[in-house]
């Protein structure tokens, strides 16, 4: 589903150029109407323009990939400890959480 900014650019360009339908991946959104419809004869209708769905590759990461992708990369430890031995403590001003100044 597209977000409302998406949606407010998206009709100041049907109301500069007149595109009446916009596509974004399987979702096929209506100006006329003002919202999002299913075409079951989508690949076909797309043919009419010369998209080959079959052909199509993906280019961009979603939201979700990019979080993940960027959690499997972080490491927090190395921000931390970069350069320097550290010698493991306990105990009353030892123990706790470094504030990182990102919380």
């Amino acid at each position: 589903m597209l977000s409302s900014w998406e949606l407010l650019l998206l009709m100041e360009m049907h109301v500069k150029t007149g595109i009446r339908v916009l596509i974004i991946l399987i979702a096929v959104h209506c100006y006329g109407c003002d919202e999002e419809v299913k075409d079951e004869k989508l690949s076909e209708h797309l043919a009419h323009f010369g998209i080959n769905i079959a052909k199509l590759q993906k280019t961009e990461m979603t939201m979700a990939e990019l979080n993940l992708q960027y959690n499997l990369n972080l490491t927090l430890s190395s921000v931390i400890e970069a350069g320097r031995k550290i010698t493991p403590v306990f105990g009353p001003g030892f123990t706790g959480m470094q504030n990182l100044g990102n919380s």
